[in-house]
């Protein structure tokens, strides 16, 4: 028996969608498109630096964590496919090709996704440390200032990743740290 604060598997945390769930999946591509667009440009393969008063979070991006943040598993959980096909905007969504999550938290994700833009400006984002949910922890959540949008990271040992795209509609957050300067930098 699973306790409360216990991981569970992929598979059992996931389903393949069913119809009327692909057509809700297909109103969000346009938010999906957009967030693709600003993690390309703007987090792949770059170091996005955010300093506060107290600290500096460097965070890493890589192709792979962009699906993950959607909250679905495409074509077998096919990282590079996804990536491509928001690339090419000829996402497909289909039976027995793609999976969200058994509760709920793909379309919380998809309602938000669009406004990760939002978390590269200065005025608008905040830092939140060590967060604890009940099924996830995160070292840090980059937050919207308007409580829109959230970015939990974690350490993996040798960078910070992004974990997690946050609907703060359900989510209490205290208000976390202003950010004083945001840096991009390619990875080199």
């Amino acid at each position: 028996m699973k306790g409360l604060f216990m991981r569970t598997n992929k598979d059992e945390a996931m389903h393949y969608a069913t119809a009327s769930e692909i057509e809700i999946l297909n109103r969000f591509k346009g938010n999906i498109i957009k967030a693709y667009a600003v993690y390309d440009k703007k987090f792949l393969n770059k170091k996005v630096i955010y300093k506060t008063q107290k600290r500096t979070v460097v965070l890493v991006c890589r192709k792979s964590n962009f699906m993950h943040l959607c909250g679905i598993d495409y074509y077998n959980n096919n990282n590079g496919r996804f990536f491509s096909d928001c690339k090419r905007g000829t996402l497909n969504f289909k039976r027995n090709c793609v999976k969200i999550k058994n509760d709920g938290n793909t379309y919380r994700k998809l309602q938000v996704i669009g406004c990760l833009g939002d978390l590269l400006i200065q005025d608008k984002a905040r830092l939140v440390g060590n967060t604890i949910k009940i099924f996830s922890s995160y070292d840090y959540i980059l937050r919207s200032s308007a409580a829109v949008i959230g970015l939990g990271c974690s350490w993996d040992g040798k960078r910070y990743f992004p974990k997690s795209i946050l609907n703060l509609k359900y989510e209490h957050l205290v208000a976390g740290e202003k950010i004083e300067k945001i840096l991009i930098e390619n990875l080199i």
